[in-house]
């Protein structure tokens, strides 16, 4: 599998998933979602240069966003309730699924290219 691609095509659906859900979300709260938005969308385009830090970097937002998202009690609130079901679907599938699949894709391209630089060296 390539896992570079799964982790571009995972990046792009966190985008088109966060901008979908700021119309959603708290609007005192619209410039950090817009923010983050933009970090995911610039890190796409580093991780489709084959930029390893952009990799680093994903392993780090995914696993930020999802501790932040475990320990905001009104998102824990949401999901437990569904109080409101369009949000706690958008919370799930953005911030955690997506979350996760960035974190092992871009742990996997990272593991990937370094046994094929560890490969070219043996030779």
């Amino acid at each position: 599998m390539n896992y570079h691609r799964a982790t571009i095509f995972t990046l792009i659906s966190i985008s088109i998933v966060g901008i979908c859900a700021i119309p959603f979300g708290d609007p005192r709260l619209i410039f950090g979602s817009v923010l983050l938005e933009l970090l995911f969308i610039v890190l796409t385009f580093f991780v489709w240069k084959e930029s390893t830090r952009a990799l680093y970097a994903c392993l780090i937002v995914g696993c930020i966003v999802i501790i932040g998202n475990s320990l905001a009690p009104p998102h824990v609130h949401l999901m437990t309730t569904f109080e409101k079901p369009i949000n706690a679907v958008i919370l799930i599938v953005g911030g955690y699924v997506l979350q996760a699949m960035l974190v092992i894709f871009s742990l996997k391209t990272i593991l990937e290219r370094r046994s094929i630089h560890i490969s070219n060296i043996n030779r």
